[in-house]
């Protein structure tokens, strides 16, 4: 009799431990979007519009603009229109800027969609406060992006998959938040190539209060019990903080939502989990620290 449980045990511990083996992590995507898309302070922010080979209400300006190609162009990421340059060598840096009014103690965040075949991208955000007193201060904020895809030892010695930076085939996101200093009443939005070589074009920018709706679709990764998904949650990080929680769910093949008026300032994560305890997760938004 006690062998025979002992048994029963056992086929009852390997069965679970099958179970649990055999189960795929789920898969998950997460887009964010403004939450207040018509409070974008910016000028032809969907770069639309354009006159001759510039777009309207931007200006392009550099030390040396013999080493940029600075165009609008008919490519754009949902549809035509975007910015795009071309720079030639790494000795300059040129940008795309305008100039938009601010609020001091605004929580504002910086958006725009990317493609770049090499080179480095860099979001310039300036400004200059005034105190009281009189004296002018420095408001500096940057975020970089870069890529190496088009080293000139690719993909004859080294295949481009081992190279880092984004795929030069698809647009990405850029993001940076910001809150406005006493004192500031301008801002001025910048877009450009810091001192590398390379094509990149820019679409769809934004500037306008920090807060994203963030459209989540995630899916069991098999068709085992195990794989369904359990849990759909959103992470602000360091911590990490529930900032969103479905609730148990009941063992879904797929799981799609939008979670609302998230801070943008906040590092967040989205983490899908399953039934066998396996999880996936996926950043709302690029590393803080940069693309690479």
């Amino acid at each position: 009799m006690r062998a025979s449980v002992l048994r029963g045990g056992l086929v009852a511990v390997a069965l679970t431990y099958a179970w649990l083996a055999a189960a795929e992590v789920p898969t998950v995507l997460a887009k964010p979007v403004p939450s207040h898309l018509a409070a974008n302070v910016l000028v032809n922010a969907d770069l639309g519009e354009h006159a001759t080979d510039q777009p309207l209400a931007w200006e392009f300006g550099s030390a040396e603009p013999g080493n940029f190609e600075a165009t609008w162009s008919a490519e754009g990421r949902t549809a035509p229109g975007s910015l795009r340059l071309l720079t030639h060598t790494g000795k300059m840096s040129g940008y795309f800027t305008q100039r938009v009014e601010v609020t001091p103690g605004d929580a504002l965040m910086v958006q725009a969609w990317v493609r770049m075949t090499g080179g480095k991208l860099l979001v310039w955000l300036t400004g200059s406060p005034l105190l009281p007193d009189g004296t002018r201060l420095q408001f500096d904020q940057r975020y970089e992006a870069q890529s190496m895809k088009t080293f000139f030892l690719a993909p004859t010695w080294i295949k481009r998959e081992y190279l880092r930076g984004p795929d030069p085939d698809e647009w990405f996101l850029v993001h940076k938040a910001i809150e406005i200093p006493a004192g500031m009443t301008a801002l001025k939005v910048g877009f450009g190539s810091y001192f590398g070589a390379g094509e990149m074009w820019i679409d769809d920018i934004y500037c306008g209060p920090a807060q994203v709706d963030v459209e989540i679709k995630a899916a069991a990764g098999g068709e085992g019990d195990g794989d369904r998904i359990t849990r759909v949650e959103v992470l602000a990080i360091p911590g990490p903080e529930i900032v969103h929680d479905s609730g148990p769910l009941d063992g879904l093949a797929a799981w799609e939502g939008v979670v609302a008026g998230l801070d943008a300032s906040q590092d967040l994560i989205v983490k899908v989990s399953s039934a066998s305890g396996e999880y996936s997760t996926a950043r709302v938004f690029p590393h803080p620290r940069g693309i690479q």
